[in-house]
């Protein structure tokens, strides 16, 4: 079962390229293994250079941890360019 889930927006939004959301407990980033998987599946989804946005609620929570970004060169992260950054909570919010 993965443990995210990569959405590839309609619209792109600065140079963002997707955003993976954690979808269990365990962060995507923290085991190599994980980073590498994802590192795979964006190849796989044809994701381009660019910066890969994280929504990681479902592990860290909602506090100013909860969204970050890694620089992807469309074959692997550069782990040196993790930051953490402010979203408005609006741009993420669901009408039920």
């Amino acid at each position: 079962m993965k443990m995210y889930k990569i959405i590839k927006p309609t619209t792109r939004i600065d140079n963002y390229q997707c955003i993976v959301m954690a979808t269990s407990y365990t962060d995507p980033l923290e085991q190599m293994d994980l980073i590498r998987n994802l590192e795979n599946d964006l190849r796989d989804l044809k994701i381009s250079k660019g910066t890969v946005v994280f929504d990681l609620l479902t592990c860290i929570g909602d506090n100013f941890e909860r969204f970050s970004t890694l620089c992807f060169d469309g074959y692997k992260f550069n782990l040196n360019s993790y930051e953490i950054i402010n979203v408005p909570k609006k741009v993420f919010s669901v009408k039920i």
